[in-house]
């Protein structure tokens, strides 16, 4: 069912129906946008599932593939939000609260396909591990593109065979994804499955003390290579990235929660409020009672 078709926004849903049971594979929508800079987002014709809510966040019970092909914003996944741009591709999870957006001074291209079913799942369980980061950045954003737009022509030709087709492109688009990831010729192993693990034990021990040098320990590398393949990956020495880890979350505490600085400083993982506060004003210019004045409606 066509929702909206125009160049600057597409959207097509297909209805789950008797004869396509929850538990079988299926795609229930395909998507694109085109958010210019200054655009209400979403873009208007997109189904309530899309939408966010009050607290500018939501859930959906199935799961979502979304691809930044331009632009920039933010992705907020299990408290932690991350910048994405052109080539993130963002893992949405069944009954996990989160929000991404474009930054209004940029707007961003998206497509994104939602999706579920048994061996679906299996197939993500797999390949993307729960305790792994839901953000990845791909090799060949053109070629990623094709595959999204090859789809795009499928859902708007509605005919008895899109579906068939549609789950055909689903899967070898997670495949270009599993198979375009950086690997370590001397080993073999994937570093964006070290460097996921790594990032998915920061995120769930945030509140705590963390050693760089057990976190390497635990994966099997030395610090060196571990280190090397977390700033090749990331961009960032692992220290620096949970540095900037806690700011995101405390950023988010301090806008979304009523805890006190000193209970975000602890829950952030900050050794004592003196430090969080001096780190914050370094960071962000202003005291974390100064943000959350400025940022937090009355």
């Amino acid at each position: 069912m066509k929702l909206t078709d125009t160049e600057r926004n597409k959207c097509f849903v297909f209805p789950q129906n008797a004869e396509n049971k929850r538990e079988e594979d299926r795609i229930y929508a395909i998507g694109y946008q085109n958010v210019r800079p200054g655009d209400k987002y979403p873009l208007e014709g997109f189904p309530m599932e899309t939408q966010f809510n009050d607290d500018g966040g939501r859930a959906v019970d199935a799961f979502q593939l979304i691809m930044i092909a331009d632009g920039n914003g933010y992705f907020l996944d299990r408290g932690i939000q991350y910048e994405v741009s052109r080539g993130a591709l963002l893992l949405v999870r069944p009954g996990i609260w989160h929000s991404y957006k474009p930054n209004p001074s940029t707007g961003w291209t998206e497509y994104f396909f939602g999706f579920d079913g048994d061996m679906m799942r299996r197939v993500i369980s797999d390949a993307f591990p729960s305790d792994s980061t839901n953000v990845y950045q791909v090799k060949d954003t053109e070629e990623v593109v094709k595959i999204f737009r090859k789809a795009l022509e499928w859902a708007r030709a509605d005919t008895e065979d899109t579906m068939l087709f549609l789950k055909a492109l689903l899967s070898l688009l997670l495949s270009e994804i599993v198979h375009g990831r950086s690997t370590n010729p001397k080993d073999g192993r994937s570093t964006t499955r070290l460097v996921a693990k790594a990032r998915a034990y920061m995120e769930a021990h945030i509140h705590e003390k963390i050693d760089m040098n057990e976190i390497a320990d635990s994966l099997g590398v030395s610090y060196t290579s571990f280190a090397v393949a977390f700033k090749t990956q990331t961009g960032e020495s692992p220290v620096r990235f949970l540095r900037k880890l806690r700011l995101q979350k405390a950023r988010y505490e301090l806008q979304n929660t009523n805890m006190s600085v000193k209970q975000v400083a602890l829950d952030c993982g900050f050794s004592s409020t003196e430090y969080f506060c001096n780190f914050f004003r370094e960071e962000v210019g202003e005291t974390p009672s100064a943000f959350r004045e400025k940022v937090v409606r009355p």
